[in-house]
């Protein structure tokens, strides 16, 4: 990708989620959605604390992104292909079947075509639908024009999808890594904390 397109495709998908005003849009669901994954890990006992960062993650991500039609099944399906590529990416790269970075070439592949069914389907209501405003990220990533009037294309689309899906995974596992990882190995730091 040349710089000029990198720079067009920064400036068409970023300004809508950057700043203050665009995540204030969802505080409230991912006030809700933090309390409440709080009084079920409480519930559950024992559990494993990254893993259900992940998952929390993941849904508020899929709710920017998909808007609150998401449904269960689909967004468990979704983020079983996208744990599967997050493992294969930080694995070694041998491309055999068998090997996790293999499995994360079709589990990309999966991701795609799940998403490609997503963003039909917005263009089909988009389309059939005299209203042009935006329910969430998909849409006006779908509704959003380039100054010479280019329209992101599928591909594009699903590849910031995806790409936004790992910085929200990987915001979270940072603020695990230096909210607790780094003061239980440090404890004089523990109690300052």
């Amino acid at each position: 990708m040349s710089y000029e397109e990198h720079k067009r495709l920064r400036r068409l998908t970023s300004s809508s989620i950057n700043g203050l005003e665009a995540l204030s849009l969802y505080l409230t669901y991912i006030e809700e959605n933090v309390k409440s994954s709080l009084e079920k890990w409480v519930n559950m006992g024992q559990i494993e604390f990254l893993t259900e960062l992940r998952k929390l993650a993941f849904k508020v991500t899929m709710h920017i992104f998909l808007g609150s039609e998401c449904r269960d099944y689909v967004m468990e399906a979704l983020e079983k292909e996208y744990i599967t590529l997050n493992f294969g990416i930080r694995a070694m790269r041998i491309n055999l079947p068998g090997f996790a970075f293999h499995k994360a070439f079709k589990a990309r592949k999966n991701l795609v075509a799940k998403f490609q069914l997503i963003v039909n389907e917005r263009r089909k209501q988009r389309n059939e639908n005299l209203s042009k405003q935006a329910k969430d990220k998909m849409d006006a990533r779908i509704g959003v024009e380039d100054e010479n009037g280019i329209k992101l294309s599928d591909e594009e689309i699903i590849d910031v999808m995806i790409m936004y899906l790992n910085a929200g995974h990987e915001v979270f596992r940072t603020c695990y890594h230096v909210d607790y990882l780094v003061p239980t190995k440090a404890p004089r730091i523990l109690p300052k904390g």
